[in-house]
């Protein structure tokens, strides 16, 4: 991939989007607690996400397939 100038010098992070009834009603914090504890015990630390959000449901795109364009706007 192509590096653009407006790219340098920015830190990225990886962000999880978590879906589902079972996280409905909770608070934020309570999501990425129990996110990054079930994490931690497949992944290395450094592949835990710095950020987790909570979303009602995965946007498509026309293919079927997750918007990555949108979860990216969502990411920031």
């Amino acid at each position: 991939p192509t590096r653009r100038s407006s790219d340098l010098g920015k830190v990225k992070s990886l962000t999880a989007f978590v879906t589902g009834a079972q996280m409905a009603g909770k608070k934020a914090t309570e999501i990425s607690r129990q996110v990054k504890i079930g994490l931690k015990e497949f992944l290395p630390v450094y592949m835990i996400p710095k950020k987790i959000k909570y979303i009602e449901t995965m946007p498509m795109n026309n293919h079927g397939k997750a918007d990555r364009k949108y979860l990216g706007g969502l990411a920031e």
